[in-house]
């Protein structure tokens, strides 16, 4: 699966052209691998639209890595939609169709790039911009009894707009708790769109010390209510019950977050059972049956599966971006 991505032409021109040695110091090896990532995901991963009519774009065509793209049809004009960015941010930011969608744009600032992520829940990159965030793996251990609160959860979870927690026993009194405390640390404050979160887990006709469907509702509810006071929000929640659910996932538009047990893992300010995290992105790439794939294709397995349990759940349907076909 490609990403979709916004690419200023020269921007695509700098990362071609420039060579490692010019953008990174050349005794940094993993500065060197950091470079060869990025041009892996933006040649190799991305289906590209640029801020260039098709004229100007086809004027490039000696460079072998623009070439390269226009042979495989994945750098495509789009002239209206960077100026409907320029016009209006935040309408532009509203109708973007892909949950997953990554910019890599030249002649503005790093504090610029910030504040665009911040408000839109994406990574906005310039030619100066630390691509490592795209490759990184993040990696947290529980140690039974260590003292510990939510705000490592910051680095795992931004930047994001849309989170999903798929979890069998989630809407059990500890789990919730701890889910609330949870999303008081990684909401986005200054997003700009609405922000999706989506809870999939079980209720009492699974297990008897689960609650039932009208309690998990009067909880969403609530959660809605106050998440809404700092940020606008929608948060829904479905309901499956089959054995075949006993895997957890946290996914964000950005992330992957593999747990060995619930957020429950986390009471009163320590951790009651040992346990991992360990956050994937999609841009990074992994092999998989000696196949080097993105992590993109992973992550949309897990949601297509995800979504044939939405189907067969009490509420069918879900607004959030990350659900979307």
């Amino acid at each position: 699966m490609l990403i979709p991505a916004y690419c200023s032409l020269q921007f695509l021109e700098d990362i071609s052209t420039k060579g490692q040695i010019d953008l990174v110091d050349p005794e940094n090896l993993l500065n060197e691998r950091v470079y060869f990532e990025t041009v892996d995901l933006i040649f190799n991963g991305l289906i590209i639209k640029t801020d260039s009519s098709k004229g100007i774009i086809d004027e490039k065509i000696s460079n072998p890595y623009i070439n390269h793209l226009i042979k495989n049809a994945r750098l495509n004009p789009a002239e209206d939609e960077f100026k409907a960015m320029r016009i209006n941010e935040v309408n532009f930011l509203q109708d973007l169709k892909y949950p997953t969608i990554v910019f890599f744009l030249s002649g503005f600032s790093s504090a610029i790039a910030k504040q665009y992520s911040e408000e839109s829940g994406r990574y906005f990159f310039n030619s100066d911009s630390d691509f490592n965030v795209l490759f990184e793996d993040r990696i947290q251990n529980f140690k039974p009894n260590t003292k510990i609160d939510w705000k490592f959860a910051k680095e795992f979870f931004n930047p994001h707009h849309s989170l999903l927690i798929v979890d069998p026993y989630i809407f059990k009194q500890n789990a919730r708790k701890a889910v609330e405390e949870l999303l008081m640390e990684i909401i986005p404050d200054k997003l700009k769109i609405k922000y999706h979160v989506t809870f999939i887990g079980s209720d009492i006709n699974r297990k008897n010390d689960l609650p039932s469907e009208q309690q998990i509702r009067k909880w969403v509810s609530d959660m809605t209510e106050k998440i809404s006071r700092r940020i606008t929000c929608k948060i829904d929640y479905h309901i499956y019950n089959k054995e075949e659910f006993h895997d957890r996932y946290l996914i964000t538009d950005n992330a992957c977050i593999f747990s060995g047990i619930g957020v429950d893992m986390i009471k009163d300010g320590k951790v009651k059972k040992e346990s991992t995290w360990v956050s994937n992105k999609p841009f990074k790439k992994i092999k998989t049956d000696n196949t080097n794939t993105f992590f993109i294709d992973i992550i949309h397995s897990k949601l297509s599966l995800i979504k044939s349990w939405i189907l067969s759940s009490n509420q069918k349907i879900s607004d959030n971006p990350l659900l979307k076909d």
